[in-house]
């Protein structure tokens, strides 16, 4: 365990310093909390109005190999439709995802564009057209390509422990061995992640 804390730490570091190069938060927050961030995050802001620092925010979602539960789609539409009522168009959003596949689902568009958000998330793994291996690095490189120097960018992890459950539950025990016996480093680090939120929660300030 104390192995693993120190890779994931030292990965996270990695990630951080990458972050801090452009000015980019990160922040990390439980699917249950998702709506109650929202609130606590973004303001109301005049629709006509352009604010001195408009906002990227780059929403990575973990997922399970499996389809997102009714329970959680609820969650994330309402959520979505939140921030949609708070941040004017003067902002972006896009939606990546991490853990049981890794990939951009939805490139930046603007908070209003609720009929795009709401077909993306029904469909996230349809959405994305080249998948990756690693989407927590995924992420931090698309914030950084995609930088904007007047812009407050940041990262929202969006952690649902839930899935970790899904994908072992659509695992016969063969296969379950054999990713006991391959522990791929990478691996590790996207379930470290979604069970250490707190080590994020330090690195970002």
């Amino acid at each position: 365990m104390k192995t693993l804390m120190i890779f994931v730490t030292t990965m996270l570091v990695a990630l951080s310093l990458q972050a801090q190069e452009n000015d980019i938060n990160t922040y990390s927050v439980s699917l249950g909390d998702f709506i109650n961030f929202i609130v606590d995050h973004y303001e109301y802001q005049d629709p006509e109005e352009e604010n001195e620092a408009n906002k990227n925010i780059v929403f990575l979602i973990q997922v399970a190999n499996t389809d997102i539960s009714a329970e959680d789609m609820i969650i994330l539409k309402q959520g979505f439709k939140l921030l949609s009522e708070r941040l004017n168009d003067y902002n972006s959003i896009s939606i990546l995802t991490y853990f049981g596949y890794n990939g951009i689902a939805m490139d930046f568009v603007a908070p209003s564009e609720l009929d795009d958000i709401y077909d993306t998330l029904s469909d996230l793994k349809s959405s994305i057209d080249e998948f990756h291996n690693d989407g927590i690095e995924l992420a931090y490189k698309y914030v950084n390509e995609n930088y904007v120097e007047d812009a407050e960018s940041s990262i929202v992890i969006v952690r649902n422990p839930k899935t970790i459950n899904l994908d072992l539950a659509v695992l016969s025990k063969t296969e379950i061995k054999k990713l006991k016996r391959k522990k791929k480093k990478k691996e590790i680090m996207k379930v470290a992640v979604s069970l250490l939120p707190e080590i994020i929660a330090i690195l970002k300030n």
